[in-house]
């Protein structure tokens, strides 16, 4: 038989949980952005050693 407090402190265990794995979702989503930036910047780069013509622009202008 479970008591009341048993079902209480399963609720709060759940609750916790989701919210943890909330967060966990939010940092990879994050992770991936920041490395996408970075791959697109390191392409970017690369684009601008190779030609003249991607040299003469910007970064903040080369934005998907």
């Amino acid at each position: 038989m479970t008591s009341i407090l048993d079902v209480r402190s399963f609720r709060a265990m759940e609750r916790s949980y989701s919210k943890l794995e909330a967060v966990r979702v939010v940092h990879l989503n994050l992770n991936q952005h920041i490395i996408e930036k970075l791959t697109k910047r390191r392409l970017i780069q690369g684009l601008k050693k190779q030609h003249k013509l991607y040299a003469s622009i910007p970064f903040s202008v080369i934005i998907w």
